[in-house]
């Protein structure tokens, strides 16, 4: 299926924002060395345009046309928190499953227990009552 790209005020910074989310959970994938990793790794702001307002891209050193070209193949509605798709969990060692089971007991361990207050008077409190 073939969707026209979403172009309007902020749309540059949301395609780059989604880009980078997508990096970050490891759904999206770069080639180490290629053009594209080379554009991620030189693509910044425009200043004057950030002064101004406008999220847009710095294409005097070198237009990040590959970047940019990339971003748009991440439909919105597909990569979205709400029913986008999502990466597999990552899968624990046994060692790793152990180790976390213990961090959470001694945690709960070690945690504050509240005290349940008490409807009956201690001696103390009894000592010290006024007399009615």
């Amino acid at each position: 299926m073939v969707v026209s790209a979403v172009k309007g005020p902020g749309s540059v910074k949301a395609r780059v924002q989604r880009y980078s989310d997508l990096l970050v959970k490891d759904v999206a994938k770069v080639i180490e060395g290629s053009e594209l990793d080379a554009d991620l790794a030189s693509a910044k702001w425009d200043g004057d345009a950030l002064e101004r307002g406008k999220w847009e891209l710095d294409k005097s050193h070198k237009s990040p046309d590959v970047a940019d070209a990339a971003s748009y193949a991440l439909d919105l509605p597909s990569f979205t928190q709400i029913g986008g798709m999502k990466p597999p969990p990552p899968v624990l060692t046994l060692q790793e499953q152990l180790a976390a089971a213990q961090a959470k007991t001694l945690a709960d361990m070690m945690k504050p227990q509240l005290r349940q207050p008490t409807s009956r008077m201690t001696l103390a409190q009894s000592m010290w009552k006024r007399p009615s």
